[in-house]
C-alpha cells in the first residue's frame, strides 16, 4: 500500500499547533515517527522473481537510521517460499504456487516501528504450466526421460516443431499431443526410445483427430537406441512439411536406424511408414499395422525385404505398398508376402542381386513397368497350388506393362505356382519384344505350372538359340497373341501336360534356324 506523504515541515507544524490547541505537549509525544511503505501491488508469473521494494519508508521526523524486515502474513496452500535479503529495503523472493501472497514490511529504528502490507499475485505461465500438459517446444539438448505425468489426457504437447538433439527415453503410457503442423526430428546426434507395453502403451496423437493433423517423428540418426514399442501413432503425415519429398508419419532420413515392435501407425494423411531412403535401416519385429492411412508404406525396393508377412499393411485407402525405383537392387533380399500387394513403378526395375519372392506375394505394376534380371541377378519365385505369386497390371487389360526380363544363367532363376498377365506393352530394347516372360542371351529359367495370358505379344519369348528353359512342365498359357516364341532348338523343353490353347493364335511361333541343333531332343 503507498502513501501520500506530507512535507516534513508540514506534519512537525501541524503537531506543535495540535498540542497548541489541546494545551498538552502529549500529541507530538505520541506521534510515530516512522511510515514503511512496502510498495506497489504486483501481479506476476510462476517462476519470476519478485522484486520487493521498501525504499519509500521513511523517519516523518527526519531520522536516518531504522531496520527493514519483510515476511509472509500469508501465502497459497503447498508453498514453502522464503525471502532473501528479507533485512534489505530491497528483498526477493521465487513464489512456487499460483496464488495470492501477502507480505508485510516492518520498519523500526529500536523505539518505534511501522509495518505496510504489498499484494502479490502469481497466475500461471502459459508456456511453463505447473500442471501437465507440459509443453515441448523447440530443442532438447540434455538427456531427458519423459514420465507419465497426467492422471488422464495429453502429458506433453508440441505446437510447432521439436528437434531432439540429445537422447530422449519415453516411459509407459505416455500421451504426447501434437498441434496442426507440429512435427519432431531426431537429428543425426538424437535418439527417440519410446517402449511402451501391452497394457501401457505410448501414444503420439493430434490435438485433433483429423488425418493428417500434425506432420511427421522424422528419425536422422543411426543408433539402435531408435526404437518403437507399443506405440500408437496416429493423425499425422500433414502435407508438404516433411524434410525428404513425400510425407508420412514415420520418416528415415539418410542413414537413420529405426526399429518398429507391435507399432500401430494409423489414420496418417500421406504414407504411414516412409522408406525411401535406400540408406535407412528398418527392423520390424512382433505385429506392426499400419492401417486407415492413405497408404500404408512408401518403400524402395532396396528397402522391400525389411518388411514382414508377420504385419497387417490392410484397411487404407490405397492398399498397398508403394514401390519406388532409385537404382538397382544390388543386396540379396527375400521379399515377404504381405496382406496387400506391391504397387510396383512404371519403369523398369533392375535386380542385380539374387532376389527370392515368398508363395502368395503380388506385384501390380504401374504401366510400362517391368523388371530386367541382369546377368549378376536372380529371380527365384516359388509359390504353392493354394499359395501363388502373381505379377499383374494396374488394369487388366493386354499390354498394360513390360513383363519379366531374364539375362542371367543362374540356378536360382526360378518360376513355379506363378501367374504372369497383361505383360507386353513395349519391350525392354529397341527391338521392342512385346511378351510377359522374356529369356535371352544365354540365360536359363525353370517354368513349372507356370500361368502366362493377357499379354498384348507372346506369353513368354525365348529370344537367342542359347536360352535354356531345362524344366518345363504344366504351364498354361491363355488370352495372350500366341503363347510361345522359340527356337527349333527349344521344342524339345516343351511338355505334353502344358496347356497352351486359348490364344489369338494357338501355336508356337519360331525363328528360322539360323544355327544348328547340335543336341538329341524330343
Amino acid at each position: 500500500m503507498q502513501y501520500t506523504q506530507l512535507p516534513r515541515r508540514g506534519i512537525i507544524l501541524f503537531s506543535i499547533l495540535l498540542a497548541l490547541v489541546s494545551g498538552s505537549c502529549d500529541v507530538v509525544s505520541n506521534l510515530s515517527d516512522l511510515s514503511a511503505n512496502a510498495g506497489s501491488d504486483q501481479t506476476v508469473l510462476l517462476g519470476e522473481t519478485v522484486q520487493l521494494d521498501g525504499s519509500g519508508s521513511i523517519d516523518l521526523l527526519g531520522g536516518s537510521s531504522f531496520t527493514y524486515a519483510w515476511s509472509f502474513t500469508s501465502t497459497p496452500s503447498g508453498s514453502a517460499v522464503t525471502i532473501s535479503s528479507a533485512d534489505q529495503s530491497g528483498a526477493t523472493f521465487t513464489p512456487d504456487e499460483v496464488g495470492t501472497y501477502l507480505v508485510q514490511l516492518t520498519i523500526s529504528n529500536g523505539d518505534e516501528s511501522d509495518t505496510d502490507e504489498v499484494t502479490i499475485t502469481v497466475e500461471e505461465d502459459p508456456n511453463n504450466p505447473t500442471d501437465p500438459p507440459f509443453p515441448l517446444e523447440g530443442s532438447i539438448t540434455e538427456s531427458r526421460t519423459l514420465a507419465k505425468v497426467a492422471d488422464s489426457g495429453p502429458d506433453y504437447v508440441i505446437n510447432s516443431f521439436l528437434s531432439i538433439e540429445a537422447d530422449v527415453t519415453i516411459e509407459p503410457g505416455v500421451i504426447i499431443q501434437l498441434g496442426e503442423r507440429a512435427g519432431i526430428l531426431i537429428t543425426d546426434v538424437g535418439s527417440l526410445t519410446a517402449e511402451g507395453t501391452a497394457d501401457n502403451v505410448i501414444t503420439f496423437t493430434g490435438a485433433t483427430q483429423s488425418a493428417g493433423y500434425w506432420g511427421a517423428i522424422s528419425f536422422g540418426s543411426n543408433t539402435s537406441a531408435n526404437r518403437l514399442s507399443h506405440v500408437v501413432i496416429e493423425y499425422g503425415g500433414a502435407d508438404g512439411i516433411s524434410f525428404i519429398t513425400e510425407d508420412a508419419s514415420v520418416i528415415l532420413l539418410g542413414n537413420a536406424r529405426l526399429s518398429l515392435e507391435d507399432v500401430i501407425v494409423r489414420n496418417s494423411g500421406s504414407y504411414g511408414l516412409n522408406l525411401s531412403n535406400s540408406a535407412a535401416s528398418v527392423t520390424l519385429s512382433g505385429t506392426n499395422t499400419f492401417t486407415l492411412n492413405d497408404t500404408p508404406i512408401l518403400s524402395t525396393m532396396q528397402q522391400l525385404g525389411s518388411l514382414s508377412s508377420a504385419d497387417s499393411y490392410s484397411g487404407n485407402t490405397h492398399d498397398f505398398v508403394e514401390v519406388i525405383n532409385d537404382g538397382a537392387v544390388d543386396s540379396d533380399a527375400t521379399w515377404p508376402a504381405l496382406d496387400v500387394p506391391y504397387m510396383m513403378p512404371g519403369n523398369v526395375a533392375v535386380l542385380d542381386a539374387d532376389v527370392v519372392l515368398s508363395a502368395g506375394s503380388e506385384f501390380v505394376f504401374a504401366a510400362d513397368g517391368g523388371v530386367s534380371i541382369t546377368q549378376n541377378g536372380s529371380l527365384n519365385a516359388v509359390g504353392t497350388s493354394t499359395n501363388a505369386i502373381i505379377f499383374r497390371g494396374e488394369n487388366d487389360e493386354r499390354g498394360f506393362w513390360r513383363g519379366l526380363e531374364y539375362n542371367s544363367n543362374n540356378t536360382d532363376n526360378r518360376l513355379e505356382w506363378v501367374e504372369v498377365k497383361n505383360g507386353g506393352s513395349r519391350g525392354f530394347d529397341g527391338a521392342d519384344l512385346r511378351t510377359n516372360i522374356i529369356i535371352q542371351g544365354s540365360a536359363r529359367l525353370e517354368m513349372v505350372s507356370v500361368t502366362t495370358s493377357k499379354c498384348s505379344g507372346y506369353g513368354l519369348y525365348l529370344r537367342d538359340a542359347d536360352v535354356r528353359v531345362p524344366t518345363f512342365s504344366l504351364n498354361v498359357a491363355f488370352e495372350n497373341e500366341a503363347p510361345i516364341y522359340c527356337w527349333p532348338q527349344h521344342y524339345g523343353y516343351f511338355d505334353t501336360d502344358s496347356d497352351l490353347v486359348g490364344n489369338d493364335d494357338d501355336y508356337i511361333d519360331s525363328q528360322a534356324a539360323s544355327a544348328s541343333v547340335t543336341a538329341a531332343a524330343t
